[in-house]
């Protein structure tokens, strides 16, 4: 099961001995918005105890020195994530496809990661920007269509009468997300 796990906010630390893995891992967690810490391969249990992590990424190139270190996390309560090791982990990462508000996870069990990022690559490149702005409609406009159309059954098809409407994605695809999204509106309240 593919989850998005809420790190706003949250304390990250990353002990990965490989710097450029550290550098990408951190910037993931940032950009989740984690506050996040590195820390030293052999500190790792102290910095776990002063730091009280939510989330401890691991990867010191010592599998022993991963399981203490993991060991140590979870007994904090921190959820643990081993790079390379996912037999230790409390999560995995998938490759994650990123077009605008959209996101994608590709997961192959840990069996072939480049695999996974190949997978990403080739999603990317098929997601339009019309698909994009038809994301960031639908997010305006839903509270609208849930006051108009009480029930699921009703709220479901107007949600798709407007993913399929032809002048909504002939706008769309042109770039003129105002006017689509006017048309969504006059639609729906119609």
């Amino acid at each position: 099961m593919l989850v998005d796990l809420n790190l706003k906010g949250r304390k990250v630390l990353v002990l990965i001995k490989d710097p450029s893995e550290a550098k990408r891992r951190s910037a993931q967690a940032r950009e989740a918005g984690a506050v996040v810490r590195l820390g030293a391969k052999y500190g790792g249990p102290k910095l776990i105890r002063s730091f009280s992590p939510f989330l401890t990424m691991i990867s010191t190139g010592d599998r022993s020195l991963d399981r203490k270190i993991a060991d140590e996390a979870r007994r904090s309560g921190s959820l643990v994530y081993v790079v390379d090791f996912p037999e230790l982990n409390d999560l995995n990462m998938p490759a994650v496809a990123k077009l605008g508000d959209v996101r994608v996870g590709i997961y192959t069990g840990g069996k072939s990661p480049a695999m996974a990022s190949l997978l990403r690559r080739r999603i990317e490149e098929e997601i339009t920007k019309e698909d994009i702005l038809q994301v960031r409609l639908h997010g305006e406009i839903r509270s609208r269509i849930k006051s108009r159309f009480k029930d699921y059954e009703s709220r479901k098809g107007a949600i798709y009468d407007l993913l399929n409407d032809p002048k909504i994605k002939k706008l769309l695809s042109r770039g003129k997300y105002g006017e689509a999204k006017a048309a969504a509106l006059s639609r729906i309240d119609g």
